[in-house]
């Protein structure tokens, strides 16, 4: 639950969006949903246009089907973008 620990690495446009408020939302969706963190595996890698998306397949504690997490650098390798999908957050009436 640390704004600037979660954005250290965010470009500056995500920087941008990422507004306290935000950050708040996402956390409280993420934990009061799917629980905590508690491992992730490496699934994808790919790279086009100079953007490199990873994929991970992470297990959250209240999220037995898991949950995909996928982030993608820009060409200065800050995060451009990042996204949680799992069956749950899907069903989630607050996302």
């Amino acid at each position: 639950n640390d704004l600037a620990g979660f954005t250290k690495d965010f470009n500056q446009t995500m920087k941008n969006a990422m507004s306290q408020s935000a950050f708040t939302k996402l956390y409280n969706l993420i934990s009061s949903t799917v629980g905590d963190y508690q491992s992730k595996e490496l699934e994808i890698v790919s790279d086009a246009n100079n953007i490199v998306t990873i994929q991970y397949y992470a297990q959250y504690s209240r999220e037995p089907a898991g949950v995909w997490v996928s982030i993608s650098f820009d060409s200065n390798q800050k995060i451009a973008g990042l996204y949680f999908n799992s069956w749950k957050l899907e069903q989630s009436p607050s996302k």
